[in-house]
């Protein structure tokens, strides 16, 4: 049926699950996806058993150009079977409406299978230029998981605005970014006209997954996993040096007080041999952010905070996400080690501080 011939209820309904849909395999917890869902849209997204049949195909029997092509794509059977219990517990609570039969077999298939085999368990998210990018998480999946932070996902917006402070930098550059994490940014940066990017992490398993989705998102061989422990400083000047990297970048890597000292070490040391760090960081608590502040004050490096600018309805389907607490800073050696801190929001013309 044609969009503009839609009652208001179907209208509604596909509003309703294709939110519930994007939450879901964004790898949102699933009680916060149903509550945040009947808050927004009430019983409608599976009252009938069209919504719940619509339901199914935008989580749980989910298909797109992307997870197509990627063998064992698989959102977890103890994610799918949870999902599936919970749906089924609303359904019956649902003042009004039908069940779908195919809801029912599948419910059933899901929670009495025992036999799963083990595979990769990914998310897809659905990222603000109109991009799908698919990433291994875990090989256990937890309600938790592994997850994208708000940093990456503004490092990633950032990456993808035309002529932003950021991607003009990221122009022609070699990128090393460090606590990639999921390496969501890889593809950014090759969008945003980077020449190379290395995606470092101290852990292998972490680096392993990190190589899964380059290959997932078709980013190599411009874009490169690689080991790297960031308290390992001559490492990291070997990287540097050998892959002749410019720009050196990280996002939420300032989270826990031992690992920020290590972080701003790691960058103050990695600027006096590249051109230009960007770091991202989530305001969390207090105490976390004014020893940011004070860490980078004292590490030499001239730091000028900047404003992130990224709509936070770009990543309304991650639920709890609010990217106005994300701050950005722009970090330069100071030849004379001489650390300053200053407010690119009362600078006029940012390209003219050095």
């Amino acid at each position: 049926m044609a969009a503009d011939t839609e009652s208001p209820e179907t209208k509604e309904e596909s509003t309703a699950t294709r939110f519930f849909g994007r939450s879901f395999r964004a790898g949102v917890p699933l009680r916060k996806v149903f509550d945040r869902t009947q808050e927004l849209f009430g019983q409608v997204a599976w009252r009938t058993a069209t919504a719940q049949n619509a339901l199914l195909r935008e989580t749980i029997l989910y298909q797109s150009d992307s997870t197509r092509c990627i063998p064992g794509f698989h959102f977890g059977h103890s994610r799918c079977a949870r999902f599936l219990r919970l749906l089924m517990d609303e359904v019956d609570r649902a003042s009004e409406g039908s069940v779908d039969e195919s809801l029912v077999e599948i419910a059933a298939e899901y929670c009495m299978r025992t036999d799963y085999p083990e595979r990769n368990v990914y998310i897809v998210l659905d990222m603000p230029n109109d991009e799908e990018r698919v990433l291994v998480v875990s090989e256990l999946f937890s309600d938790i998981g592994a997850r994208v932070w708000e940093a990456g996902l503004v490092m990633y917006s950032q990456l993808s605005q035309t002529k932003s402070p950021l991607q003009t930098e990221i122009a022609g550059a070699t990128i090393l970014e460090l606590g990639a994490g999921t390496g969501v940014t890889g593809s950014a940066y090759i969008s945003a006209g980077a020449k190379r990017v290395l995606l470092t992490d101290y852990k292998e398993d972490v680096v392993n997954r990190i190589q899964q989705n380059i290959q997932n998102n078709k980013m190599a061989p411009r874009v490169e996993a690689r080991i790297l422990d960031a308290g390992d400083l001559p490492r990291l000047r070997e990287l540097i040096n050998e892959h002749d990297v410019d720009v050196i970048t990280a996002a939420d890597v300032t989270y826990d007080d031992n690992l920020l000292k290590i972080m701003i070490r790691a960058l103050a040391d990695a600027v006096k041999r590249t051109r230009v760090g960007y770091l991202l960081a989530t305001s969390r608590h207090q105490k976390t952010d004014s020893l940011l502040r004070t860490e980078l004050t004292k590490s030499g490096m001239c730091v000028i905070e900047a404003p992130t600018m990224v709509p936070s309805s770009s990543y309304e389907y991650i639920l709890g996400s609010d990217l106005s607490t994300v701050k950005a800073f722009r970090l330069r050696h100071s030849p004379k080690n001489e650390g300053s801190f200053c407010d690119l929001r009362t600078i006029n013309d940012s390209s003219k501080v050095s």
